[in-house]
C-alpha cells in the first residue's frame, strides 16, 4: 500500500506539486493534457497507488466539493485579525460567492504557510485545489501558478496562465474629479501616500496619480508642483506625513486646495487637521474618499467616497478559477471592475472666496 511519501516521490519524478498528482489520480480537472499524461507515466513506472483510507478521509472531509485557498500576505493577515475593512470585504466576498457555489475556503498565512521551496503546505499536501488571493511577491505567484489553478486579486502581474482581477483605479479618479469640477472645484490636491518600505509605487497608485494628472489637464484644474509631489508615510506616521501635506499646501493661499481626494483612511485625520487650521469640512475644503471604509467611526461627517465593489471582484475571480479547472491551458485572463461614486455630506461647492487668514492659520501645538 503506497503511503504519502509515493505520492511525494511521484510529484518529484514528473516535476509538479502533490496536489497535482492528486488530481490526475482522482481523476479531476485543473490539470493539462500533457502533464496528465507524464505523471500517470510515472506512476505506472513506479506503481503507486493511492492509499484508500486517506482519500476516503478527505472525501469526507470535503464532502465531495473543491476546496480553494484564499491567501493573504502576513502584514494583511494581522490586519484583517484586526477588522481591517478593506481586507475584510475582500475575503467575506469571495467566500460568500464560493459558498454560492458550493465550494470551500480556507485561509491560510502566506508567510506561515509557505513551504521551503516557495509553494504553500495546503497544495503541497493536496488538501486545496487552487488558489484566490492577493500575493505580492512575483516569484511566489510563479510557483504556485505552476502547481495549480490560479487567480490574483488586488495584484496586477502579467503571466501566463494567472487570471488578474483588479479595480480600476483610472475610473475612480476621474469620476471624483469630474464631481468635483462640476461642483466648481479648481484646486484639488491628492492625498495618496506611499509607504517608505516600498522600492516603487503600487500598481494602484501609478494609475491613479497619472489619471489624476491627465482628469485634472482635462477639466483644466490647477495643477501646481506641489500637489504631484510624492508624500512618503511610514506605517502609523500618517498624523505628521498629513501636517506636512497641509502645511506645505495652505502656506501658500494661491494653491490651496479646496478639496482633497484621499482615502477614506485618512479622511478623519484630515478633517480633524483641517479644523486645526480654521478650516471647515465641505464649507471650506471638500473631502473625497476611496474604499467606502465601513468602519470610519473616526470620521464625524458622511463621507463621499469611492466604494470599491468587491463583491464583482468576488464573482469574477471564482468564475475564472472553476473556468481554469476546466481549461488550465488556456491563456490568461484580466478583468477590471468598476466601482461607484457616492456622493455624502462631505463635499460642497467651493467657497468664494477663501479667507487668508484661516488658511494662513497655524496648527496649534
Amino acid at each position: 500500500m503506497a503511503g504519502y511519501g509515493s505520492l511525494q516521490e511521484v510529484a518529484r519524478k514528473a516535476g509538479v506539486s502533490p496536489a497535482t498528482v492528486s488530481r490526475v489520480v482522482n481523476g479531476r480537472r485543473g490539470v493539462g493534457e500533457a502533464t496528465r499524461q507524464r505523471v500517470q507515466s510515472v506512476i505506472d513506472q513506479l506503481g503507486y497507488a493511492p492509499d484508500r483510507r486517506l482519500g476516503q478521509f478527505f472525501r469526507t472531509m470535503h464532502g465531495g466539493s473543491q476546496t480553494v485557498v484564499f491567501v493573504l500576505a502576513e502584514k494583511v493577515y494581522g490586519e484583517m485579525a484586526t477588522a481591517e475593512a478593506f481586507y475584510s470585504r475582500m475575503h467575506l466576498a469571495v467566500q460568500a460567492e464560493l459558498s454560492r457555489r458550493e465550494r470551500h475556503m480556507l485561509l491560510v498565512n502566506a508567510a506561515t504557510d509557505r513551504t521551503p521551496d516557495g509553494s504553500l503546505n495546503c497544495l503541497a499536501q493536496g488538501i486545496c485545489d487552487g488558489v484566490i488571493g492577493e500575493i505580492k511577491d512575483r516569484r511566489m505567484v510563479e510557483r504556485l501558478a505552476q502547481q495549480a489553478p490560479m487567480v490574483l486579486m488586488n495584484v496586477d502581474f502579467a503571466l501566463p496562465h494567472v487570471d488578474v482581477v483588479i479595480p480600476n483605479v483610472e475610473r475612480a479618479a476621474q469620476q471624483q474629479i469630474a464631481f468635483l469640477a462640476g461642483l466648481g472645484h479648481r484646486k484639488v490636491a491628492c492625498f495618496r501616500p506611499c509607504n517608505v518600505a516600498d522600492s516603487a509605487p503600487t500598481w494602484q497608485d501609478k494609475r491613479y496619480w497619472s489619471a489624476y494628472r491627465d482628469t485634472c489637464s482635462e477639466y483644466s484644474l490647477q495643477l501646481p508642483p506641489e500637489y504631484l509631489q510624492p508624500i512618503l508615510c511610514d506605517v502609523h506616521e500618517d498624523e505628521a506625513a498629513i501636517a506636512q501635506f497641509l502645511q506645505r499646501l495652505f502656506a501658500r493661499p494661491e494653491i490651496a486646495p479646496t478639496a482633497i481626494l484621499t482615502y477614506d483612511f485618512y479622511a478623519g485625520t484630515l478633517l480633524r487637521q483641517l479644523n486645526d487650521r480654521g478650516l471647515r469640512v465641505p464649507q471650506d475644503v471638500s473631502i473625497v474618499g476611496y474604499d467606502d471604509y465601513s468602519f470610519n467611526s473616526h470620521c464625524p461627517l458622511a463621507l463621499t467616497t469611492f466604494r470599491q465593489d468587491f463583491e464583482a471582484m468576488a464573482k469574477h475571480a471564482v468564475r475564472l478559477f472553476l473556468e481554469r479547472l476546466d481549461e488550465p491551458d488556456r491563456p490568461a485572463a484580466r478583468v477590471e471592475i468598476e466601482g461607484q461614486f457616492i456622493e455624502r455630506d462631505s463635499t460642497a461647492a467651493p467657497a468664494r472666496p477663501v479667507d487668508d487668514s484661516r488658511v494662513l492659520k497655524p496648527v496649534s501645538q
